[in-house]
């Protein structure tokens, strides 16, 4: 794994020394938990914002809707 240096707030250093308290080993792996939250809740919300902009593109489209249905059934689960 690679290493890099952070600057953190009082606060914020005193909340990751309670890594133990949150069940995590150490507080490089409460931070790459964090993370990968704060990375999976981003690409949730840019998903979102694309079939926002799908529905406002196609949405009172019927035949481009249906065309979207229709490949969408093949797609692999």
């Amino acid at each position: 794994m690679n290493q890099i240096k952070l600057t953190l707030s009082d606060s914020l250093l005193e909340f990751l020394g309670h890594h133990r308290d949150y069940g995590f080993k150490d507080r490089s792996e409460l931070v790459r938990t964090a993370l990968a939250h704060f990375q999976r809740d981003l690409e949730q919300r840019e998903l979102e914002e694309s079939a926002r902009l799908y529905r406002e593109l196609y949405g009172p489209d019927l035949d481009s809707e249906q065309w979207v249905d229709d490949s969408s059934r093949d797609w692999p689960q």
